[in-house]
């Protein structure tokens, strides 16, 4: 039986986050801003269903239509999905799983990866995917979305976990729709990582990247990435004065 999410693209903000915005601003230097981020990240784990996870925090959104624009200021927006894809899918023959606007989406930002279409608003087809990972011994990653908001779909995760669990192989999420709202999609074993953003379904200001990391899955330095999408400085930068490469409100 196919499942279904329908969260406002704008959630109307509660009490607290409207608090919030009227707050006075506080430095990032300062011991209030690095006792919220970690309460932030704490949350975030309970949320994601894995205490575990490393969890990143930058100024940017979740997502973009074509994220190839990213740098029309002159520099590199940090977009969570575009973090996702250039650590996850560097190096390496991924496959894409596309049943909506957002699969779609990641698909064209990395176009070196494989897409699989089944179609607008048509669920996971495991018989396809097991297929295509057949005929294609190759692929070693899979991506996909949690929850398609496009069509209100939210895809098979548990099947997509046993696919890669069986085949030792590692999976991503876009779960910009899903944070806030399906809990536990981090409990899967072959979960590298999974995005999120400070609006959709938590019911923020729209402003703050997340990115979910599995402390399990293999790391490796990507030389050619700008900084502020390299894994290691971020996750660095925790340990610093500020937390944080880029400076957030």
């Amino acid at each position: 039986m196919n499942r279904y999410s329908f969260v406002p693209t704008l959630p109307r903000l509660f009490p607290a986050a409207e608090y919030a915005i009227r707050a006075a601003m506080v430095s990032h230097r300062s011991v209030e801003f690095e006792t919220l981020v970690r309460q932030t990240e704490n949350h975030l784990r309970v949320l994601c269903g894995d205490e575990s996870f490393l969890v990143i925090l930058v100024s940017g959104p979740g997502t973009f239509e074509d994220i190839t624009r990213a740098d029309f200021y002159g520099f590199v927006v940090p977009f969570a999905n575009e973090l996702m894809i250039r650590n996850f899918c560097s190096g390496h023959r991924s496959l894409v799983l596309c049943n909506g606007e957002f699969g779609y989406r990641l698909a064209s930002a990395c176009p070196e990866c494989i897409a699989l279409d089944f179609g607008f608003a048509r669920h996971w087809e495991e018989e396809r995917i097991l297929e295509l990972l057949d005929s294609k011994p190759e692929i070693d990653r899979i991506i996909g979305v949690c929850c398609e908001t496009s069509s209100g779909m939210v895809n098979d995760i548990a099947m997509l976990n046993r696919i890669c669990e069986a085949r030792g192989i590692w999976f991503a999420l876009d779960a910009v729709s899903a944070l806030g709202v399906e809990s536990g999609f981090c409990s899967c074993p072959a979960l590298a990582m999974a995005t999120g953003s400070s609006g959709k379904a938590l019911a923020g200001v729209p402003g703050i990247a997340i990115l979910l990391l599995n402390p399990r899955f293999p790391r490796s330095v990507s030389e050619g990435q700008p900084k502020i999408l390299q894994l290691e400085p971020l996750l660095s930068a925790r340990e610093m004065p500020g937390m944080v490469r880029n400076t957030m409100s």
